[in-house]
């Protein structure tokens, strides 16, 4: 039922984590209705079955399988992309247009401007913007890795979010949070907020503060020469840790060094064309070799494991 939350706010943390999982169910679920079996991924039940048996089953894919049916989805896919971009075109334009009429505006103000102007100052707009870029960056990234685990593009993460949000859905169902909440706020007030925490000041906070601004009088009236001597000694082998890191992994591992990334980077898809194909592979048990490949992960500081 839609009220049931406000009618029943104690099942309030039970169907938030059901609801996230109903969501990871709604999803895999429609990528395995996909007409392309190149697009389907991993499904919840392949990975209960390898997790549960050791081995997935292996399943065979035909060269131009469904190829119409694939085709005539993909075509309408770009039909809603096109249209999309359009519609984000003419409202840009209108944007633009506003911006252009306010930009003459100031420029007529800019030329009734009395004040004297340094021609000489001038601005680098890369110490403005190589900020803004790393926030860019790790907003991006983020919104790029949700974006996967929701459509289970990181299908392992997907896959134990989804059990993880089942079982404290059911865990949650016997919790009773009305006393929890109670109780919890109980001792928060009772202990938190107070008179008694006048004591805590006395006692504790003020010794505390007194310490630490006699560490920083005391830092600052030691020679500039001996504090920045200190912060020169730490960057220099701060520095020279990271060149012995770098060239022990050249030593070992060759001179072509790149940082493997966690997670799926990548914007756009490499999805196989309807011409590609997959096969059971059929060689005996005893013709299986187990290969070890060395990781890169080093110990410590110079002793790779």
């Amino acid at each position: 039922h839609h009220g049931g939350a406000v009618e029943y706010p104690n099942l309030f943390v039970t169907a938030f984590f059901g609801c996230i999982a109903w969501m990871m169910l709604s999803i895999t679920t429609y990528k395995q209705a996909d007409q392309s079996p190149w697009r389907r991924g991993k499904s919840l039940c392949s990975i209960s079955r390898a997790l549960l048996l050791g081995s997935s089953s292996p399943f065979s894919i035909e060269a131009y399988k469904n190829e119409d049916a694939v085709e005539k989805q993909s075509e309408s896919w770009n039909q809603r992309v096109k249209a999309f971009e359009e519609k984000s075109k003419e409202i840009t334009k209108m944007f633009i247009g506003d911006q252009e009429e306010f930009i003459k505006e100031m420029q007529q103000i800019d030329e009734l401007d009395i004040e004297t102007k340094n021609s000489n100052m001038t601005l680098n707009p890369m110490k403005v913007l190589i900020p803004l870029k790393v926030i860019l960056d790790l907003i991006c990234s983020t919104l790029r890795l949700v974006s996967n685990i929701l459509t289970w593009k990181e299908c392992y993460l997907s896959y134990w979010i989804t059990l993880l949000c089942l079982a404290m859905s059911v865990i949650c169902a016997f919790v009773p949070w009305g006393l929890v909440f109670l109780w919890a706020s109980r001792v928060v007030v009772w202990t938190i907020l107070g008179p008694w925490m006048k004591l805590v000041d006395w006692f504790f906070y003020l010794p505390l503060i007194k310490k630490r601004s006699k560490a920083l009088k005391t830092e600052q009236d030691k020679p500039k020469s001996e504090k920045c001597s200190k912060h020169n000694a730490k960057a220099f082998l701060a520095r020279e840790n990271v060149e012995k890191f770098k060239e022990m992994k050249m030593l070992l591992f060759g001179k072509y060094l790149i940082r493997t990334p966690k997670f799926k980077p990548d914007r756009h898809d490499d999805i196989p064309l309807p011409s590609s194909f997959a096969k059971k592979s059929s060689c005996a048990k005893e013709e299986v070799i187990n290969v070890i490949v060395p990781g890169q992960y080093i110990v410590g500081n110079m002793i790779p494991r």
